[in-house]
């Protein structure tokens, strides 16, 4: 895939707890071309976001990866503490849990929003972040 270099890719922020996962996630979305931040927990992502520059990415943050149900925060709550602090344009959540329809997290302040159950493969999720990062690129 060849990616533009005057176009600042969108930026993406993964909040995945296992690191295995993390790090495959991660890894598949900068070869689609994207920037990404992908940290463990939410205490780690919020000090990582007040740390940060916000001219660093000016657009804001293109997408969210989150985990549901993560150590000390869940998902949804993780998308109101960071919607606070910057512009969040779409979310992604992700669980290997089950989770009934009623508990999936409706989309928040207008932002798009989806879900994918663990396992799903690479291609899928890339797929699925392309959909919500990219939505005029289709």
């Amino acid at each position: 895939m060849h990616v533009d270099a005057t176009k600042q890719s969108p930026f993406i922020l993964l909040v995945e707890d296992e690191e295995a996962l993390r790090t495959a996630y991660a890894r598949a979305l900068r070869s689609a071309g994207y920037q990404v931040v992908a940290v463990a927990d939410a205490e780690t992502c919020l000090r990582m976001l007040d740390d940060l520059p916000a001219e660093q990415h000016p657009s804001g943050i293109a997408l969210l990866v989150v985990d549901i149900r993560l150590p000390r925060m869940s998902g949804p709550a993780m998308v109101m503490a960071i919607a606070e602090r910057r512009q969040l344009h779409a979310v992604l959540y992700i669980s290997g849990a089950p989770v009934r329809a009623s508990d999936r997290p409706d989309t928040l302040g207008g932002r798009r929003s989806a879900f994918l159950h663990k396992p799903f493969g690479l291609g899928d999720f890339v797929a699925m972040v392309d959909e919500l990062a990219r939505p005029t690129a289709r």
